[in-house]
């Protein structure tokens, strides 16, 4: 069975669930694309035991940021700083990558999927990142923010 696109609602739950705060998630407003390159958080998922990537979740640094300032409440400015800075360090990047594991769930096919690895800004994500952003099928854009946090753009790709 291929993986399917999760729904909005879907989403708002696993990620609602996770941070323990409403999260509003909408369809974007403009989607996220190779011009955003040097500022997106990537995870790049696949099978057990194989070195495909199936799908990949792209954040903008702002969605990134806030969602893993989210998941151990610090302070809304303290993912505004790193916003600034360009990248996401320490607590962050760890919490980034755990928001990531999480979002695992987004992905209902019936092959386990694993997190494969994350890209951080300011590290600039693989080459298969932007030619999946070029794709208009199987994607889903949209705008994602946890209360009391600043918004953001995330982008889940089937591949």
């Amino acid at each position: 069975m291929a993986a399917q696109l999760p729904s909005f609602s879907d989403l708002s739950r696993i990620f609602g669930d996770l941070f323990g705060r409403s999260v509003r998630i909408t369809k974007a407003r403009q989607p996220l694309g190779s011009p955003d390159l040097k500022k997106l958080a990537v995870g790049l998922y696949g099978p057990a035991g194989s070195d495909e990537v199936s799908a990949l979740w792209v954040c903008d640094l702002t969605a990134a940021a806030h969602m893993a300032a989210a998941l151990s409440l610090m302070p809304a400015n303290s993912a505004r700083s790193a916003v600034d800075s360009g990248a996401l360090t320490g607590i962050l990047a760890e919490n980034f990558n755990e928001v990531m594991n999480v979002a695992i769930a987004s992905i209902g096919n019936s092959r386990r999927v694993v997190l494969k690895r994350t890209n951080i800004p300011p590290q600039l994500p693989e080459e298969a990142v932007e030619k999946a952003l070029i794709r208009s099928a199987g994607r889903l854009d949209l705008d994602l923010a946890v209360s009391g946090y600043d918004a953001g753009r995330a982008t889940l790709i089937l591949l």
